[in-house]
């Protein structure tokens, strides 16, 4: 689920289940796992990584992993 106002970058892979809240931002060469869930507003930094069923509250990052199952900040 992609929501409202959210910004995709080039070379992005949204995996199936994901959610992105609204004005979410994600970078270029970003890969969102499975289940994983965006809050409003957050930015995912250019070539991170955020494992599958991870919870994003405050921006990524670039070139950061969020561990699948975890919440960032941990």
């Amino acid at each position: 689920i992609v929501s409202h106002d959210c910004m995709i970058d080039e070379v992005v892979n949204i995996s199936p289940g994901a959610i992105l809240a609204g004005g979410v931002e994600i970078g270029m060469e970003v890969l969102i796992g499975m289940g994983a869930t965006i809050n409003l507003y957050t930015t995912i930094g250019a070539g991170s990584l955020v494992g599958n069923g991870a919870t994003v509250k405050t921006d990524v990052p670039e070139k950061s992993i969020v561990k699948a199952g975890t919440i960032w900040p941990g």
